[in-house]
């Protein structure tokens, strides 16, 4: 069963490796139009600097209609994403220092969609409504930082334990390089943080959406 969290912002502090303040994220779940709309504005500078803007729409069911990416560099280097969820699968139009390029990738509504924002896990959670142990292998199309272009990965997504106070824990690992990303999912489907990357802060305040 497919169920996005209840309309709510959230802030997250980014984190280097070591533990450093690394930026930070705001994000909004809010209704649209009988699905939802994700808007994320993320700063940060690790893995390397980028400020992005994100604004995703979903249907009822968490299809994407569209996502919009925004991002510029340390450098004023800016790139943009529209993508589009069609009947014969995926479609992007990107455009970067090198110029427009077009993106055309075999998914259809299933196609599971990744970013450095905590927005995705937040979505791929809700989609992935895992029972106690379950997974599931999934291709992924991952959208790079800097330059927002989409690479596929097969990743294998795991519900790991359950927690006292109701949620879990999602791990995804890549399969060609077994790198492992681990998140806490909370009682109502919202996420708490990425292992060594992020973690929510306390009383988030709305922030003002495009």
């Amino acid at each position: 069963m497919r169920r996005l969290p209840a309309p709510h912002h959230a802030a997250y502090e980014l984190l280097h490796p070591d533990g450093a303040a690394a930026g930070q994220e705001r994000v909004e779940v809010r209704a649209l139009g009988g699905g939802f709309m994700v808007t994320a504005r993320l700063e940060t500078r690790h893995p390397s600097p980028v400020d992005a803007d994100i604004q995703w729409e979903l249907d009822r069911d968490l299809v994407t209609r569209l996502l919009y990416i925004h991002s510029t560099d340390a450098w004023g280097g800016d790139a943009e994403l529209e993508l589009t969820i069609t009947g014969n699968g995926l479609l992007a139009h990107r455009r970067a220092a090198e110029g427009p390029t077009q993106v055309e990738l075999g998914w259809g509504p299933d196609a599971e969609l990744d970013h450095l924002s905590m927005a995705f896990p937040l979505v791929m959670a809700a989609r992935r409504d895992l029972p106690p142990g379950g997974a599931a292998v999934i291709d992924v199309v991952h959208v790079q930082l800097d330059d927002l272009l989409p690479v596929v990965l097969r990743q294998e997504v795991r519900r790991g334990q359950e927690r006292a106070r109701g949620g879990h824990v999602l791990s995804c690992r890549t399969l060609d390089t077994g790198h492992v990303t681990t998140y806490t999912v909370d009682a109502d489907g919202g996420i708490e943080g990425q292992d060594g990357y992020s973690r929510r802060a306390a009383s988030p305040t709305p922030a003002p959406t495009k």
